[in-house]
Formats: structure tokens, sequence, C-alpha cells
């Protein structure tokens, strides 16, 4: 409309300029070298205003030109970018739906026209690890790395979770090792690798990630006094294959809050009790029942031969007079007493234990109280039936690997 207006007023001006000095009578006069040219004014000024409207009209033209050529790029940048984002999309809907190949490609044909190229490199990488692939996906997670270098860190950590996802615990454990010195304080990092110690059965590392885990809320209470309780117990365990030495020393080691709990105690006293320590153990679960009766210790605290079997029944027995009355309080008085070599009162106990619940130890000792004691065959046979009804219910197997203990012996 501008053109238009425009054209028309130099129409306007034209024609009335033309009219003004069509009957004026002075001339133009243009030379070069040898050569003249004359015109009348009017037709001067005619030529003049043409060309200044042939200027006008070229300059327009060479404006409309590159702006049409502005256009024509953004909108083949535009279209690029939503058969990008299109083919992300679907590349999305392929990885959920498990076709991981057809995924794959469509990510990496995204990543060539997309300002998303580190998304879709990542993606790409999770796609080929779902194909077995660890080359091509380490390849893409390499082009991601180098594509935005400022996002190393995220790019490290998807390397991690996608090794541990595929069982290469050793390698996301290195990954998380370069991102445990950048990144002390990142809740994920600790928490992967807390997972991968735990798949490689690091239990002493593992146990000196505990605080941190636990200060940096890394992973939910339950859950982390649950992998907490297990740690624990199984870095004992390994600490016994080792040894009574290394066993004793790793507990000292331990906080008190680890030496106080119960369930921990009675792990620490069964191991010291199948490494022969039965003096140790004994010291360790009287004191542990000093500060609160447990059905578990006094059980344990009855396999524990210490010293002195008189005093050692003694202490037990009073917690029978403190109104206890569980099978394994009775189990445990059964073994003490027998360990005193009193038939009589053994017998009562263990009767009155499998009264209350039917084991296979109790039953075993019981015959054994029986032979002393010269009862009749009768008597024991009827014992030995209710000892193989109850097998089933036979006592826990060993803590410690005899398999791999060279202190020992079956």
């Amino acid at each position: 409309m501008k053109l238009r207006h425009l054209a028309l007023l130099a129409i306007i001006i034209g024609a009335l300029l033309a009219w003004f000095i069509k009957d004026q009578r002075g001339f133009v006069l243009i030379a070069w070298d040898n050569h003249s040219l004359e015109m009348r004014l009017w037709i001067a000024a005619v030529l003049a205003l043409g060309l200044i409207f042939v200027t006008f009209i070229s300059s327009w033209l060479v404006l409309t030109v590159k702006r049409t050529g502005k256009f024509v790029s953004l909108w083949s940048k535009n279209r690029g970018s939503r058969r990008s984002r299109n083919q992300t999309l679907n590349g999305l809907i392929a990885l959920t739906e498990g076709h991981w190949e057809k995924a794959e490609h469509l990510f990496i044909k995204a990543s060539e026209k997309s300002d998303s190229r580190l998304i879709n490199y990542l993606l790409a990488a999770k796609s080929a690890q779902e194909q077995k692939d660890y080359t091509r996906r380490d390849n893409y997670l390499q082009k991601a790395a180098e594509y935005q270098p400022n996002a190393s860190i995220a790019v490290s950590l998807t390397q991690a979770e996608l090794q541990y996802e595929s069982g290469q615990y050793e390698l996301a454990l290195a990954s998380l090792s370069q991102l445990w010195d950048q990144r002390k304080k990142h809740p994920y990092v600790l928490k992967l690798l807390a997972k991968c110690y735990y798949r490689l059965k690091d239990w002493q590392r593992l146990f000196d990630l505990l605080p941190a885990l636990k200060q940096k809320q890394a992973l939910e209470r339950s859950q982390f006094e649950s992998i907490e309780m297990e740690c624990v117990t199984k870095l004992l365990i390994s600490q016994a294959n080792k040894g009574c030495e290394q066993l004793q020393h790793c507990w000292q080691k331990m906080s008190g809050d680890y030496q106080k709990n119960p369930q921990l105690v009675i792990c620490f006293s069964r191991l010291l009790i199948e490494l022969g320590a039965f003096t140790e153990a004994e010291a360790v679960l009287r004191s542990a029942l000093k500060k609160g009766y447990k059905s578990q210790l006094i059980y344990w605290y009855g396999k524990a031969a210490g010293r002195d079997n008189q005093t050692q029944l003694s202490f037990a027995e009073s917690f029978r007079q403190d109104g206890q009355s569980d099978w394994e309080m009775f189990y445990a008085l059964g073994q003490l007493s027998f360990n005193n070599e009193l038939w009589g009162r053994a017998r009562d106990y263990l009767l009155q234990s499998l009264q209350l619940k039917n084991t296979l130890e109790a039953s075993q000792l019981l015959i054994m109280t029986y032979e002393q004691l010269d009862e009749p065959v009768t008597t024991i046979t009827r014992t030995l039936k209710k000892a193989l009804a109850s097998a089933a219910n036979a006592s826990s197997p060993s803590l410690i690997d005899k398999s791999t203990s060279h202190f020992i012996e079956q």
C-alpha cells in the first residue's frame, strides 16, 4: 500500500512539474570530451524523475529479495526443528514400547538438526544399551560429552547409571569415583556408589560411606536402616572369615551405637562362638543382657560357655526370677545346667522349652541328658521321634563361610 501511494504521489508531482515547465524556454546542455547533448528543460526534468524512480524501485527490489531470503531460511530452520522434535517424540514412544533399534535410529536422525542434541545422544545411548551394544552406547556418550562439555556431570551420571543397569559394576564404580572427586555432596552420586559397593559386596567401603549417606539423606530412612544393618552384619562376617583377631578389631572400631544394637551384638557373639571364642562371647552377651533382656541374647548366652559355668548359670536364672518364660530362656538354662552336670535340672528346663516350642536342638540335648540319667530306652526313643519331627525347624546355619575360612574346621 505504501508503494502505491508513493507511486501515485510521484506521478502527480511529475505531472504538475511537467505542466509548470512545459512552456519554459530554458534548455539543458550536457558536454563531455568533444561531444555534447542539448535538450529542453522539461525533458531533462522528466528524465531525472525517471532515474530517481528507477533507483527507488531497484532499492526496493533488493531489500525485498533479502527479506525473502531471511524468511525462507527461518522457515526452513523452523521446519527442521519441528521435524527433529517429532523424531525425538517418536523415538521416546519407540523406546517406551521396547523398539530399541527404531528408537536409536530416530534419536540419531533428530540429533542432526536439533538444538537438543545432547538429550538425543543420551537417549540413543540408552537405546543402544537395551540392544546390548555397549560400544555404540559409549560412542554416543562420548559425542554427548564433546557436544556440550559443560554438561559433563550429567553425561557421567548417565554413563554410570547405564553401566550399573547393564551389570558392569566395576566400570560404573570407576565412573562414579571420578564424579565423587568432583561432587562429593551430590546425593545421587552417593546413592549409585552405595548400590555399586553393595553389588560388589565391598562391605568395608559401603560401611565407610554410611555417614555420608545418612547426612545427605541419599536414601529413604527405612531403606537406609535396612542397608546399614545388612552392611554391618556382612562386614562382621567377612572379618570373621579372616579370623577372631580381625573380627574383634573390626568390632572395637565400630561406634557405640552399633555395639549397643542387640541384633549386632547377637551377630558378633554368634561369630565369636563359631570361632571358638566362648569366653569373649559370654562377656559381650552378659554386658548386653544387663542393659536389657532379649530372648535371642539369652539363647546365645546359653551357647557361650564361659570360664565359670556355675556363675553363668546363676546369672541366667536371675532372669527367670524376673518373670521371663520364653523357650529360648529355658533352652539356655538347660544348656548351662548340662554344662554344670546338673542332669535333673537340665532335663526339667529342656522339657519346659520343648513344651513352648519343639526344637531340634532342645530335643538333641534332652536325649544326651537322658543318657546321663540312664533313662529307659523308650523315653529316649520317644524324644528322638520328636526331634526328627522338628528337624525342619533346625537351628540357623553357620554365618561363617567355612569354604574360605582357614581358622574353622567342620
